[in-house]
This record gives structure tokens, sequence and C-alpha cells, in this order.
């Protein structure tokens, strides 16, 4: 009996020996540093934050991601501190938990896009040369647009608008961190009123095709849907209230959806059978307030050129000279069906004398 009795105590002992060799220890995390991300990482997600800890089992072996979870999630759309509970299981459920610090930082500088062409004043003009007015874009990762806006400062403003030329400013703007980024902006003051109107009509032109230059596009989807985000700080900036509600009118506006503060254009995705070959001006009438122009428009319809002509008028509207009324010849001839055609269009014009006073001093460049 005593034989047995130490044989059964043998086989207990060594029982419970295989058992701990078995599991040793519950896994372990260790935390390799303190997490540091960007505000606003658009690729940010847990794969992110599982670079700065190790999580192994009691053998030393690597947990797949499935054994280790997050008990809390970090919001990397705020600046500061989160402290985020990662929590490692193995496979016979033993578990350890730790905690990681993570710290939100905004150390992306901001971006910007000028337009394409400088903006045009006319000679005598008073405009307020601003973000908007210049057709400036400011773009960062954490701040509005409204919050650059306010930061926003030329570094020399000295434009004279008694003297046609071509004068550069430098500009610079920082976010509510304290990154900046500087840059040099082109503005024309002419004393010609038809460079005035072609610079309008271009844009007009861009903003009908959907151009980059003005505002930022998302890809076109299936249904050819391309987002306008700064739509109506164009119609303010260039319209009169007459004009925008003859921009809207058009073919062109009709397919304008506004939907919050989105705003979407649809584009036509069928096949034309005319294309917009160009628009000329011929300045008919003026007053101080005042400039009316025949804008000749010209398509080929069936490889047939066709020509309309219409009336294109600014207004000035407490010291800027605005578009006040057009058609818009990207809907195409009137007597055709109105579509939008794919090249990229042209603007040219005649030269005509112009009715504003030629100042006699030399051009300054900034």
């Amino acid at each position: 009996m005593k034989k047995t009795g130490v044989l059964i105590l043998c086989l207990l002992l060594i029982s419970g020996c295989s058992k701990r060799v078995e599991n040793p220890g519950p896994p372990q995390i260790t935390i390799l540093e303190e997490a540091v991300i960007e505000v606003n990482q658009p690729d940010f997600s847990e794969d992110v934050l599982r670079a700065y800890f190790k999580a192994v089992d009691s053998q030393g072996n690597e947990l797949p991601d499935e054994n280790v979870v997050f008990l809390n999630n970090a919001n990397n759309s705020l600046l500061g501190t989160s402290y985020i509970k990662i929590k490692a299981v193995d496979k016979n459920g033993y578990y350890d938990i730790k905690t990681l610090k993570v710290t939100t930082v905004d150390q992306t500088s901001p971006t910007y896009v000028l337009p394409v062409q400088p903006p045009v004043f006319l000679v005598g003009e008073t405009p307020e040369l601003t973000v908007k007015t210049a057709g400036i874009q400011l773009h960062d990762n954490f701040n509005r647009e409204s919050t650059l806006a306010k930061n926003f400062r030329w570094l020399i403003n000295d434009v004279d608008y008694t003297t046609p030329g071509t004068y550069s400013l430098p500009a610079r703007f920082q976010d509510s961190s304290g990154n900046a980024v500087e840059f040099t902006l082109e503005i024309k003051v002419s004393d010609d009123p038809l460079e005035k109107v072609r610079a309008g009509m271009e844009l007009i032109l861009e903003l009908c095709q959907g151009s980059s230059n003005y505002f930022i596009l998302d890809a076109a989807d299936e249904d050819q849907q391309i987002e306008i985000l700064n739509y109506a700080q164009i119609m303010d900036a260039f319209f009169t209230a007459q004009g925008r509600q003859s921009m809207e009118a058009s073919v062109f506006g009709q397919r304008i959806v506004t939907n919050g503060d989105q705003v979407s254009w649809g584009g036509d995705p069928t096949v034309t059978d005319w294309q917009y070959t160009k628009t000329e001006f011929t300045l008919t009438d003026q007053d101080e307030d005042q400039l009316v122009f025949d804008a000749a428009s010209s398509w080929l319809v069936d490889g047939n050129p066709i020509e309309e002509t219409s009336e294109f008028i600014l207004k000035k509207e407490q010291g800027v000279w605005k578009i006040d009324s057009f058609v818009n010849p990207l809907d195409g001839p009137a007597d055709r069906t109105k579509r939008m055609p794919s090249p990229s269009p042209s603007v040219s014009g005649q030269t005509t004398p112009s009715p504003a006073p030629t100042a006699s001093a030399t051009p300054k460049n900034g």
C-alpha cells in the first residue's frame, strides 16, 4: 500500500508539472514608446498604434492581431493626449492589459491653391483684396478655411489701382498650431475693360467645365458627380444677385445639387453633336457703373460653324466690377439641344478702344 501511495503521489506531481510547463504564465504586452500621431491622419487606424507596442505569449511568440484588442478608441481628430488600454489574450485565455499613451499633434503645414490667371481689376476700382476676392484657396488638415483666412495677411500690399500693371504680392497664412506657409500672388490692374471681361468669362468657362483651378473637385463617380467645395464663395465674389440668378438658371446651373454645405455638379455623360469654339467681346455701351458688351459665341454643329450674340454686362457693386448678366456659351447654341461639350474652351477677343482713362504713371511691379 505504501508503494502504491508513493506511486500515485509521483503521478500527481508529474501531472501538475506538465500543466505548469504548458501554461507557465500569461502573455506579455511591452510598450515600446509613447505614440505620437498627426491630427486627422488620413491612413490612421489601429494598425498605426500597433507599431508602438509588442504582444507575445508566455513562450515569447508574437500574438496574432486577432488576439490583441483595443478596449477604447483613439480619437485622432482632436489635439491632445489620450490613453488607450490594450488587451492581449493567449489561446488558453490568459491575458495581459497595458496602457498606451497617445499624443495627437499638428505638425503639417497648410497648403494653398492660386488662380491660374492673375485676378484683373480695372483702373479706378477700389477692391478689398482678401483671400476670397483674390481667388486663393486655403487648406489645412485640422483648421477650417475660415479659420485660416483669419490668420492670412499680405506681407506687402502695395498696389496702385490708378496705374495699369502687374503687381507681385507676397502673403503668409498659418494654422492655429503655428504651421505657416508663404507664397506670392500676381494681380493685374488694367485700363482695358475687355481684359476684365475676358478674365471674368474665362472664370465662368472654367467654372462650367468643373476646373480644379477655382475649386477642389473629387473624382467623378459613376453618376458623374463632382463636389464643389467653395461654390458659394465663387458666386459671391464674382456675380451680382442678377448674375447669379442667370448663372444658376443655365443648363450648367440646373445640374448643381446642394445638400447642406455640400454642393455637387452632375455632368452630362452623353456625346454632343456640337462643340464650343470661342467668344469674342465688343463694347457697345458704358457709363460709370455699367459696361455692356456684345458677346459673340461660336460653335461647330455637325462640322458647320454657328454664331450667336448675347449681352455680357458688368456692373459696379461697392467699388468692384461684377458680372451681372451673361448667356452661358457652354449651354450650346439656342437652337440646339443644350449639352456640355467635352473639350476645354478657349476665349479670345477683338481689340476695342478702352473707355477708361489711361494713367501716365509707370506701371508699378511689387
